[in-house]
């Protein structure tokens, strides 16, 4: 998966980027794990991970404290949202 954040300020210093699955069914969010520092990321997917962006409406960045963050949902804000969208 190849993700780039255009025009993105970095996060504060005590907080990372984290990176959740909308599911287009039931609404329920699901943790794609924290993202890195660069603009632009590539990363391998786990077959769970697909699984959940093929049955997303959307992805959706927050900002979350570098501590932790619960497993089964976001706390902090939304920074960015985009629609899932499948091709072909």
């Amino acid at each position: 998966m190849t993700l780039e954040l255009v025009k993105a300020p970095p996060p504060a210093s005590d907080s990372a980027l984290h990176l959740w699955a909308v599911s287009a069914e039931t609404g329920k969010i699901q943790s794609l794990g924290v993202l890195g520092t660069d603009a632009k990321q590539q990363r391998a997917l786990s077959e769970a991970e697909w699984l959940l962006i093929k049955g997303a409406r959307s992805l959706i960045v927050t900002e979350e404290a570098k501590s932790g963050v619960p497993p089964n949902q976001p706390v902090g804000p939304v920074r960015y949202r985009g629609l899932c969208v499948q091709l072909g």
